[in-house]
């Protein structure tokens, strides 16, 4: 009978625990209120964004390449303030590899891809329990070389051909963020759409044309786990488990691509081998304890259209470790503060105003 009685009460602590707390009532007529629910999706924003990162030795590139150090750097701004309707964010991405194999180690040849995004928020009762929102991307690639791009024997110019695109990405992002008493987590996804500016044959390199995806779907399944009360369990002092309970401790996600279009080779006119049409990519990140945005990062996967500039017509598997970094780490965290924040006080800090 205890049994029974125990399974009921933990059954219905975890229902109540997990009511929703938004009013849209409030919504519309407290002003601090409507602030605080869009600053939370403007952290989600951010929270569920790509992650900065840097190894150190990858394995398995093509042409017996060994690279020094490989860095995705993919910084996050807020180019409006958080409380308005949309989420308009700066993304102006870096990417650089260090070739180790090559005499003086040399950047061969860097990544410049600057761009954005504005977030719409789809949830009309505001509830971000279950989010749903859309994204609008425009971006722009290029590696800041101005030589031939495919040398006279046709093969792509890797020391200082030119290498320039603009593309743009329509998102949908959905997903669920669960709130347990001792453990939190959220379930993110993203299904989009990416189109590039050689369907109109403007804003590329044209001896490229045949050989790029213009069409192409994007897909990324993630998890982020808070940590737990494990101070708690171990000590059996609240004090010492407020300390950890909030902050991101684990984050998994899958990232894909496929390409849509057909593709060939400009010089020989061969069409693109099946591996050339896809890229996948598992991610792993432990959150070093204390850290707002630092983590241990391990990467697994194949690229088939290496989203680095004049390599992308050559594919590999891939193995990589090294260290992580993000404004996503870091808002994961105030994310979760401001929900306790919300469901504790249920209003806004700020009141009226």
């Amino acid at each position: 009978m205890k049994k029974f009685a125990f399974i009921g009460l933990f059954f219905c602590s975890c229902s109540a625990f997990g009511q929703h707390f938004y009013s849209e009532k409030k919504f519309k007529e407290n002003k601090g209120y409507r602030k605080d629910i869009r600053r939370e999706f403007a952290m989600l924003c951010i929270a569920n964004s790509d992650v900065s990162d840097i190894t150190f030795g990858d394995w398995f590139h093509p042409d017996g390449r060994r690279y020094a150090l490989n860095a995705n750097l993919v910084p996050n701004f807020y180019l409006t303030p958080l409380h308005w309707p949309f989420v308009n964010v700066g993304v102006p991405t870096v990417r650089m590899r260090i070739i180790s194999s090559e005499y003086s180690a040399p950047v061969r040849t860097p990544s410049f891809n600057p761009g954005g995004w504005t977030y719409f928020n789809l949830r009309k009762n505001r509830n971000l329990d279950n989010f749903r929102y859309l994204a609008f991307g425009f971006f722009h690639h290029s590696n800041g070389q101005d030589g031939i791009a495919i040398n006279p024997n046709g093969s792509i110019n890797l020391r200082t051909g030119n290498f320039s695109d603009n593309y743009i990405n329509f998102d949908f992002h959905f997903g669920r963020q669960q709130n347990q008493p001792n453990a939190s987590a959220r379930n993110f996804a993203r299904l989009g759409l990416e189109l590039h500016g050689g369907l109109l044959k403007i804003g590329d390199e044209p001896l490229f044309r045949t050989m790029l995806g213009h069409v192409r779907m994007n897909f990324r399944v993630g998890r982020v786990s808070y940590s737990r009360n494990i101070l708690n369990f171990f000590k059996n002092t609240e004090k010492d488990s407020i300390k950890l309970k909030d902050a991101e401790r684990f984050r998994l996600v899958i990232d894909g691509m496929v390409i849509m279009d057909k593709m060939s080779d400009q010089f020989s006119k061969r069409p693109a081998t099946w591996n050339q049409y896809f890229n996948i990519e598992l991610k792993f990140y432990y959150n070093v304890p204390h850290s707002e945005n630092m983590a241990v990062f391990f990467s697994t996967g194949y690229m088939g259209h290496d989203y680095y500039n004049v390599y992308f017509w050559q594919p590999y598997p891939f193995v990589r470790f090294g260290l992580a970094g993000a404004p996503a780490f870091m808002f994961s965290k105030r994310l979760k503060a401001h929900r306790e924040m919300m469901r504790n006080h249920g209003n806004s800090p700020e009141g009226e105003e």
